[in-house]
């Protein structure tokens, strides 16, 4: 192997294709280990990037396969962790495989969405300044719109006019 610049073997686009071989590899033989290693990496391990790529690379090694388990789903929705991570994770796998997101990792986004945005996180990460996807857009992915439990999250309690309300009766 040639020495990289940074005195470290390989280079940083080898390391990366080296990792997501071994990603695909786990996915199909082993994807119960793979699971419980990329929630650790991105919860105790603080990584932010490893395990969205990991992520988005175990979905597509897992395509065309039956999943009844929604493994997909779950390893999406476990690394996951801030408000602004389904639009990188968006970002990466468009960038990598085109347009066309599977439906499991539509289903493991619209947890994570449902779970994660709130007022305080769209105020925070919808600015959309150097994003390739914001979190608006985020949320019209899934079939299973999760915009209307986000809605009645950010709602603030409304009064609504009745025929309850002494204000409008009928006279």
């Amino acid at each position: 192997m040639q020495p990289a610049r940074d005195g470290l073997p390989g280079h940083a686009g080898h390391r990366v294709d080296r990792f997501c071989v071994l990603v695909r590899d786990l996915a199909v033989n082993d994807p119960a280990w793979l699971i419980d290693f990329l929630r650790w990496l991105r919860v105790e391990g603080n990584l932010r990037t490893a395990p969205l790529v990991a992520a988005a690379e175990f979905t597509a090694a897992r395509r065309g396969m039956q999943d009844p388990d929604q493994l997909v789903t779950t390893v999406v929705d476990a690394v996951l962790q801030r408000a602004d991570e389904p639009g990188e994770l968006v970002a990466y796998w468009t960038s990598r495989y085109g347009k066309s997101i599977p439906k499991g990792m539509k289903k493991g986004i619209a947890r994570a969405v449902i779970r994660l945005y709130d007022e305080y996180s769209l105020s925070k990460y919808a600015r959309g300044e150097g994003q390739r996807v914001v979190l608006p857009g985020v949320a019209d992915l899934p079939r299973q719109h999760p915009r209307r439990r986000i809605r009645r999250k950010l709602r603030s309690p409304r009064r609504r006019a009745g025929p309850k309300d002494p204000g409008c009766s009928p006279r």
